[in-house]
């Protein structure tokens, strides 16, 4: 009795003693030869390469298993299912980096390893239509223009094609989290065509430049670096007054003053007016009542007019935004909106004082949600400090060495809910 062997077929002891029977065993086949223990020539197939598709998988193990059907392509440029299969539990194939993968209908290039006997195929490889990083999505913040004077900015992109400032995320649920920007991949973005875009904000389908995509960053192995993107044609993202701004119509501010500079040379009517009113080293606390979006008010015999506005986060240096940590796409104004505060001095436009606010103070739109719905609800007592103040330190620049102060306490700001009988004093 002989055994007939095929290209690709895994050899048993039970196959090759019937294909023995007693005479010497010769395998013939287009792989090199060599010789065994016994002196016997063996002779077998290379790889044997075919296409597959994926059925199911099979994850129970350290490495994931996937039954498979082979295809070809017909006259038509059509595929169509061949003869052979295997299945996760049998004749399985296997991802040579050991990747989860979806089962459907995208096509690999597959080989038989003469060694193991196993299915070996690539996810990135011929006729895969596997996007590197699929769930991962890019957001366009601006242009390279308005982001190349940042710190760690990416060098310049080829003159010929616009570069783009960028962010890229993961999907996770129905949000987003970021997982690196331009800065990181030292590359600007470029759009797929050779196109522009200018939807600021706005999330679209990434191509990298690498294989073997992780979460992380290319390696000097890989390193074609690079990202493109697809312009989608969809404008900026926008953000105005939120609507629960309107659900009430007064804030309270409270804050200190500095102790008197001792010999003040510059913003002479602004310190006279001070020291006229006494108002130095004092506490003050003055309502703001709400007008559309804007909450403002005047206290200390006018000496103080402090106004709260919604803003949107500008795109360009010094801010330098690269883009929110989290995103969400039900209120997406909250990554990129925020409150402003700023304090106008009486008499603080003079020379060496500085124009426009001498305190500007910025806090999270979501500080100011939280804190208008505490408001809202009754409770008076909550506050928040706004962070980020920025002071001026404009006056006594005429003297040397300058004397350089400050009219407000910027660490002794706070803001509070009004009570019902301050809100009813608003207009």
């Amino acid at each position: 009795m002989s055994y007939k062997f095929t290209s690709g077929e895994i050899l048993t002891a039970d196959k090759l003693n019937q294909a023995i029977s007693g005479r010497r065993l010769t395998v013939h086949g287009s792989g090199g030869s060599s010789i065994d223990a016994d002196g016997d020539t063996i002779r077998v197939d290379g790889y044997e390469n075919i296409y597959i598709r994926l059925t199911e998988k099979q994850t129970a193990n350290s490495t994931v298993k996937y039954g498979w059907k082979e295809v070809y392509r017909n006259a038509n440029g059509a595929w169509q299912n061949a003869t052979f299969n295997g299945t996760a539990n049998g004749d399985y194939a296997v991802e040579i980096n050991n990747a989860n993968l979806p089962t459907g209908n995208i096509v690999y290039r597959a080989e038989r390893s003469p060694e193991s006997g196993e299915l070996l195929f690539r996810s990135s490889g011929l006729l895969s239509t596997d996007i590197k990083g699929k769930d991962i999505v890019l957001m366009i913040l601006g242009t390279e223009e308005e982001y190349d004077t940042c710190a760690n900015a990416p060098a310049a992109s080829p003159g010929c094609w616009q570069g783009y400032a960028w962010a890229a995320y993961k999907v996770c649920g129905y949000t987003y989290t970021k997982l690196f920007d331009a800065r990181d991949l030292g590359k600007w973005a470029l759009e797929l065509n050779g196109g522009t875009t200018s939807a600021w904000r706005r999330f679209h389908p990434a191509f990298w430049g690498w294989d073997s995509y992780t979460e992380g960053l290319p390696t000097a192995a890989n390193a074609c670096e690079g990202v493109r993107f697809i312009g989608t044609g969809a404008s900026a993202l926008s953000c105005s007054c939120p609507d629960w701004v309107s659900d009430v119509d007064c804030l309270k501010i409270e804050f200190n003053t500095t102790e008197r500079p001792e010999d003040p040379q510059e913003c002479s009517s602004a310190v006279n007016h001070m020291d006229n009113h006494d108002e130095w080293d004092k506490s003050f606390s003055q309502t703001l009542c709400r007008a559309g979006c804007t909450f403002s008010g005047t206290t200390a015999n006018n000496t103080f007019t402090v106004d709260i506005d919604f803003v949107e986060i500008p795109r360009t240096d010094p801010e330098c935004f690269w883009g929110p940590a989290t995103f969400d796409p039900c209120e997406p104004c909250e990554a990129f909106g925020r409150f402003e505060i700023c304090f106008l001095v009486a008499g603080g436009n003079e020379p060496n004082c500085g124009a426009g606010c001498h305190v500007t103070a910025y806090f999270s739109y979501s500080d100011m949600k939280a804190l208008i719905e505490n408001c809202a609800t009754g409770n008076g007592t909550m506050s928040i400090t706004p962070t980020n103040v920025v002071m001026c330190d404009g006056c006594g620049n005429g003297q040397s060495p300058p004397e350089v102060y400050y009219f407000i306490d910027s660490s002794s700001i706070v803001l509070k809910c009004c009570t019902s009988g301050e809100t009813a004093n608003c207009p």
